[in-house]
């Protein structure tokens, strides 16, 4: 069966900001090492706003798709 798993990245600073997307990284790898699953791929989650018409994006955490 395929299936997904996503890893945010760490809050800091009160919640309102993200830590970096190394936070997220590391939680996947520990994951996927105690976890008996075939990796399929990794990706990048990206998030897009905007603000007063501006628009931007950032990474937001990683997405593990994997064979159960």
């Amino acid at each position: 069966m395929i299936a997904f798993k996503d890893f945010q990245k760490a809050p800091k600073l009160g919640g309102l900001l993200s830590g970096s997307l190394e936070t997220a990284v590391a939680a996947a790898n520990e994951w996927i090492n105690a976890s008996a699953v075939q990796v399929i791929n990794i990706e990048t989650i990206f998030r897009a706003g905007s603000i007063a018409g501006v628009t931007s994006t950032s990474q937001d955490g990683v997405r593990v798709w994997y064979i159960e």
